[in-house]
């Protein structure tokens, strides 16, 4: 009876010990966290910028005729967000780039409802070599 009491006691006592857990409760795995979307198409686009300055950058800037301007991205209120120089050996690399790059900037700003000061960027007058770099020229001093 005695050993029969003990079982009957520690059985109680595991039984009242036992936790309940929840799912809820439990960590997540990070995989599964939601992934947020606006971070994620705004990292593309950072992406895609990245690679087009490499690429604008990847020849050394020693006659400025050899250099192009072309307006990239895209204000909310239209119009370009910034002008880029681009040596014409990689034109039919960078303009397409450019384009894309664009394209996905007018449709993050509507996307996410964007606003802008909508003050219109200027298109540089001319490009000239600096430490072996392009540098765009605005206005008529040349600053």
């Amino acid at each position: 009876m005695k050993i029969y009491s003990l079982m009957v006691f520690a059985l109680l006592a595991t039984a009242s010990c036992k936790t309940k857990q929840s799912v809820d409760n439990l960590p997540k795995d990070i995989t599964l966290k939601p992934i947020n979307e606006a971070e994620n198409d705004k990292e593309m686009i950072q992406e895609l910028r990245m690679q087009i300055d490499s690429l604008s950058k990847s020849v050394a800037c020693t006659d400025p005729a050899d250099w192009r301007i072309a307006p990239a991205g895209a204000k909310s209120c239209g119009g370009p967000g910034f002008y880029l120089t681009y040596h014409k050996n990689v034109e039919n690399e960078i303009l397409p780039m450019i384009q894309k790059y664009t394209n996905m900037s007018t449709a993050f700003n509507k996307k996410y409802g964007l606003m802008s000061d909508c003050a219109m960027v200027q298109p540089p007058t001319g490009i000239r070599c600096e430490d072996n770099k392009a540098v765009p020229i605005y206005g008529s001093g040349g600053i």
